[in-house]
């Protein structure tokens, strides 16, 4: 899926191996984590949406999460 490589694409490339979490630049990369993982959500989120809406009510009450 072109939508999933995307989000993969958006948290991997937020992810830096090498830097070190001190103040401030950890809070930037903090930040820049959060905002990856919001940006791969909101691009996932509507082929997920249409999925879910596609099942039958059987289908959704075993689709939910416990």
């Amino acid at each position: 899926m072109k939508v999933r490589g995307q989000a993969a694409d958006a948290l991997k490339n937020s992810c830096s191996d090498t830097m070190r979490l001190r103040h401030p630049v950890g809070l930037r990369a903090m930040i820049n984590r959060i905002s990856a993982t919001l940006e791969a959500v909101r691009m996932v989120r509507p082929a997920l949406e249409a999925f879910y809406n596609a099942l039958s009510d059987e289908q959704r009450a075993r689709f939910k999460l416990r």
